[in-house]
């Protein structure tokens, strides 16, 4: 990957979790640009790989989405993001994004909580991710734990 596409991915993000912060949605204007743009740059780099790089991603958040763990702009942002980030990485990605969306969730129960209450807490908390209505307060805007996973790759590199 080029210094060129990692900034431009990171642009891209950062976009998006400013997006996410400010309105709790990503808009779909946004996410055809981004799909736009990573297709395009995703074809010159990896050729067809990069339209298996994006069935796989799609298929295998499909079941997070419909579950309600992901919402329809982080879906389509992570899907549009796939077409220039290899297979690996990606999935490398979400790894490090889900174990900051668990430290960033654990933070906000252990602030927003009565002590006493923590058990009842964390099982209510665990159950409005399968529920159907959803506050925005409870929501996780899954772009941060996504941009800080990208940042620890680039960083850090891959697991292996």
């Amino acid at each position: 990957m080029t210094s060129t596409l990692a900034v431009l991915i990171t642009i891209l993000i950062l976009i998006s979790c400013f997006f996410d912060l400010k309105t709790r949605k990503i808009p779909n204007a946004f996410n055809a640009a981004v799909f736009f743009i990573c297709a395009c740059v995703g074809f010159y780099y990896y050729g067809y790989d990069a339209l298996s790089s994006f069935f796989i991603v799609s298929f295998c958040l499909l079941p997070l989405y419909f579950l309600g763990i992901f919402g329809g702009g982080d879906y389509k942002l992570f899907a549009a993001v796939s077409f220039a980030i290899p297979i690996k990485m990606h999935f490398e990605i979400l790894l490090f994004a889900a174990i900051w969306a668990a430290v960033y969730g654990a933070i906000k129960i252990l602030t927003y909580t009565d002590y006493k209450n923590i058990s009842l807490s964390l099982y209510l908390n665990f159950r409005s991710l399968f529920s159907k209505t959803k506050s925005n307060i409870s929501r996780i805007p899954l772009t941060i734990p996504y941009l800080l996973a990208w940042l620890g790759i680039l960083r850090f590199g891959g697991i292996v």
